[in-house]
């Protein structure tokens, strides 16, 4: 997977948790709404500032929107450990996985 395509789909996402629209997303960053589509689509890259922009309205690293990490804030030390839960996750059984997650759940109440 390309950074377009990682970009592409990390803007959908944030946008979709934001309950927002295209045509909202586009009128909180001053564009039309065919930018942020083709954005979405990957028929167009933003400019630095663009992504600027983008990472401080949702509230995420630069890197974090085109796929050089997987944190949203770009700190080395939770990358770390967010690589290292990934790892352990990936590992798992099915069954294993939701019995972390409900001990995760338990553990951050």
């Amino acid at each position: 997977m390309d950074y377009r395509d990682l970009f592409k789909e990390r803007l959908t996402l944030l946008r979709k948790e934001k309950k927002l629209t295209q045509t909202e997303l586009a009128a909180h960053m001053g564009v039309s709404k065919t930018i942020i589509n083709k954005y979405e689509k990957g028929h167009a890259s933003p400019s630095y500032e663009m992504l600027w922009k983008l990472s401080s309205y949702f509230d995420v690293s630069v890197d974090y929107l085109i796929g050089k990490s997987n944190s949203f804030n770009g700190d080395p030390v939770l990358n770390e450990q967010i690589s290292e839960f990934q790892k352990i996750f990936d590992s798992m059984t099915d069954e294993q996985k939701e019995k972390a997650i409900k001990m995760l759940r338990i553990i951050s109440d």
